[in-house]
């Protein structure tokens, strides 16, 4: 039987709580949302946007300091969380060019 303490990710998540902005596909305006956790491979993304299944998402996240440029990642969304934190929903990211099972 599986411990289900056990890690069985190939990438550590870090749990990190970053406000971040967003843009989905054919939207050319940036959407507010939230970092909850991240690894490698993919984050966990709050915001009060219905967001589907598949759909692109590109995250810009500032670095506290302002010379130094912001991160920006290409992600598509594998799950919904189906728990809520207020209006927000989270939706699973995978980065692109990362496997999906790590």
């Amino acid at each position: 039987m599986l411990d289900p303490t056990t890690e069985r990710r190939a990438f550590a998540r870090i749990e990190i709580d970053s406000t971040v902005e967003y843009f989905l596909e054919n939207r050319d305006s940036p959407l507010p949302g939230m970092l909850d956790n991240m690894s490698a491979s993919g984050f966990l993304l709050w915001t009060e946007q219905t967001i589907l299944l598949g759909s692109k998402v590109f995250i810009s996240i500032k670095p506290d300091k302002e010379e130094e440029a912001p991160i920006e990642i290409t992600a598509t969304v594998i799950r919904i969380n189906g728990e809520k934190r207020g209006a927000n929903l989270g939706y699973g990211c995978l980065i692109e060019g990362a496997d999906e099972d790590a």
